[in-house]
């Protein structure tokens, strides 16, 4: 969806989810909300000068400082602000407008539960933070072993009665029995 983090697509999707039960249907309404926050920028589109309308007269801002469409999440995040001081006929029209009429319910969900989307990204954003960290303890481990390993190999090759020592040995013994070339069969 539009400029969201991982984090605040699952913070909306969870939000439309617990009231809708469907992930999927919730996820396409998610699309075309984006979808749709996207013709704001088309100045042709009917549909982008309705939302620009609407958003504007709620004092929601849809572009940051550079003239750039902010996060679906931050504007949807905005609009919430001012939901449930609107009428429900207020409601019914900004749902159509910015969702379409196959995806009403979808953001209708949304937005009475934006409450619930803010606080899921949250945890999702604690939880990736705790991710990482549990993640680096893993790799440390991961190389401690493989410098383990590594100590281990070269005690192996060239420590005393390693490998190192096991080959001259045997070129001595095969020298002193006389064998002047020692020859390794080809096992294949």
């Amino acid at each position: 969806t539009v400029g969201n983090s991982l984090e605040e697509t699952v913070g909306m999707l969870t939000a439309m989810v617990e009231t809708t039960r469907s992930a999927s249907k919730s996820s396409r309404g998610l699309t075309q909300i984006s979808t749709r926050l996207i013709q704001t920028l088309d100045d042709a589109s009917s549909t982008g000068e309705k939302l620009r309308g609407i958003y504007e007269g709620l004092g929601v801002e849809i572009y940051d400082s550079n003239g750039q469409l902010k996060s679906s999440f931050d504007i949807l995040s905005q609009l919430a602000e001012h939901w449930n001081d609107l009428s429900e006929n207020e409601q019914k029209y900004i749902a159509l407008t910015s969702s379409g009429a196959n995806q009403i319910n979808n953001f209708t969900a949304l937005m009475n539960n934006f409450d619930k989307a803010i606080e899921a990204t949250e945890t999702a954003y604690m939880s990736a933070g705790s991710a990482a960290q549990e993640n680096e303890r893993y790799m440390q481990s991961i190389n401690a072993q493989v410098t383990l390993l590594q100590a281990s190999f070269e005690r192996l090759v060239l420590g005393n009665g390693g490998l190192e020592a096991f080959v001259i040995s045997s070129l001595k013994l095969a020298n002193a029995v006389g064998i002047d070339r020692v020859v390794v069969a080809d096992p294949f």
